[in-house]
């Protein structure tokens, strides 16, 4: 799912994710099942650092069942 996510940013870039995403868990016995299915709150926040600049994008991501998992990354 974090893959998705990323590849998700990877497409828009260099635009920012929307502020929700929606991802499902991939593999056997997984359609229809509503505990695969998350909702992602996704921010974008600008870093400066000496050497420039880029975004760090965190995305917390929760299901029906109170799962969760956060996923963070950078891109330039």
């Amino acid at each position: 799912m974090a893959s998705d996510i990323y590849a998700n940013a990877s497409r828009r870039f260099p635009r920012k994710l929307p502020a929700a995403l929606k991802v499902s868990a991939h593999g056997t016995n997984t359609a229809g099942d509503a505990r695969a299915r998350y909702q992602c709150r996704v921010s974008n926040k600008l870093v400066s650092t000496r050497s420039g600049h880029f975004r760090r994008t965190t995305a917390l991501c929760v299901n029906v069942g109170g799962d969760n998992f956060v996923f963070a990354f950078d891109t330039a």
